[in-house]
């Protein structure tokens, strides 16, 4: 599948079904691969708040450049950000492949609230390899 179409996806854990950290990987939806791609050049490789919404929902953003994320840690990303570990628990992050101006890359999104589900990026009824028997959200 092209890096695009592929996303991992953490909820925050009041939304949480499991009542303990598990990623989801998955197909993003349409729409939101489609803003991602339309506004690849407003995502920076420092985290800020997105101009445009993902899911009907405002989210951070940062760009992280490479064809891996070999030496880059999603989470500790997110705790820098937020500035403690604690305050990971209110937020969802989600990581979705890129790519732009031919050079790979992710792009990498959070969101905080109550019950924030990063899943809501993903489309659970995708047809490709990751979306087959896919579980109900």
């Amino acid at each position: 599948m092209p890096r695009g179409e592929v996303s991992l996806a953490v909820n925050s854990v009041d939304a949480r079904t499991q009542e303990q950290l598990h990623i989801h990987i998955n197909c993003v939806r349409p729409d939101v691969r489609d803003a991602l791609q339309d506004h690849a050049d407003e995502i920076g490789p420092d985290w800020a708040p997105l101009r445009f919404p993902l899911a009907g929902q405002l989210y951070s953003g940062i760009r992280i450049e490479g064809e891996g994320l070999a030496g880059t840690n999603p989470f500790v990303l997110l705790e820098r950000r937020l500035g403690s570990i604690d305050a990971m628990k209110k937020h969802a992050l989600v990581v979705v492949g890129s790519e732009r101006g031919g050079r790979p890359g992710f792009v990498m999104l959070e969101r905080g609230g109550q019950a924030v589900h990063g899943t809501e990026l993903q489309d659970l009824s995708c047809s490709g390899p990751l979306g087959a028997g896919a579980p109900p959200r």
